[in-house]
């Protein structure tokens, strides 16, 4: 059998190999070629955002943290999220391939991740309740689906909405600074008791990391015990 990779078109074989994406049993979706465009996240990670440290200059970390991080620790966000760990480096490629997904409605190209997606969750806890970052109803409307609630469907989710979200102008057409300065538009759906529980935020990519943080102090704030983030993309 002979299909199409779903990124560049070529032609390919479902043959089984060993493909990063390709699950015995699951059609290959990716050529290799393709496949290894995407920069792995490794070796000595920031403990809470979760890029590599060795892309970072040492005037840049400290404590085994950047210095992004450090800031955010010494300002009301302290605590909001404990840990991301993402799967590849938000470089052109992921880029080229995110604005296909995201912005242009090629909403397949999701499960090219769900097999590293499930192994990332292996090394978090699973005790955590799984929540995909919400998009508004008017982003939905206009997007047709939710790309992280497409990214996290290969975990067991929750289905309905804990967290709601209002609409505002698109993240990607905000600088970093009016990122990091934009107010919350997060809000619990419900009065829901999260008392000691451990949640895991499922999104796309982490840039400024402001979205998740925004997310985790307000679970936090209703008694979460500790937030952590998996994502694709690490900006």
């Amino acid at each position: 059998m002979t299909g199409h990779c779903l990124l560049c078109f070529e032609n390919l074989s479902y043959a089984l190999g060993w493909f990063s994406f390709l699950v015995k049993g699951e059609e290959q979706l990716i050529c290799q070629e393709c496949e290894q465009k995407f920069e792995r996240i490794k070796g000595e990670l920031c403990a809470i955002c979760g890029r590599s440290l060795e892309r970072l200059a040492p005037s840049h970390q400290e404590k085994g943290m950047c210095k992004d991080c450090l800031r955010w620790e010494e300002g009301p966000m302290q605590g909001a999220l404990l840990q991301n760990r993402s799967l590849y480096v938000y470089d052109d490629w992921a880029k080229a391939v995110l604005a296909r997904y995201k912005f242009r409605g090629d909403a397949i190209l999701s499960e090219i991740f769900h097999k590293e997606i499930r192994q990332l969750y292996k090394h978090l806890p699973q005790s955590c309740r799984v929540i995909p970052v919400p998009l508004s109803s008017e982003r939905q409307y206009e997007r047709g689906f939710n790309q992280a609630e497409l990214l996290a469907a290969c975990l067991p989710y929750m289905k309905s909405p804990l967290i709601t979200r209002v609409h505002t102008e698109k993240q990607s057409k905000k600088t970093r600074m009016e990122r990091l300065q934009t107010q919350s538009p997060f809000l619990l759906s419900s009065r829901i008791q999260l008392e000691g529980e451990h949640i895991l935020l499922v999104d796309d990519v982490y840039t400024t990391g402001t979205t998740l943080r925004q997310i985790g102090k307000v679970l936090r704030e209703q008694g979460a015990a500790a937030v952590y983030a998996l994502t694709v993309f690490r900006g």
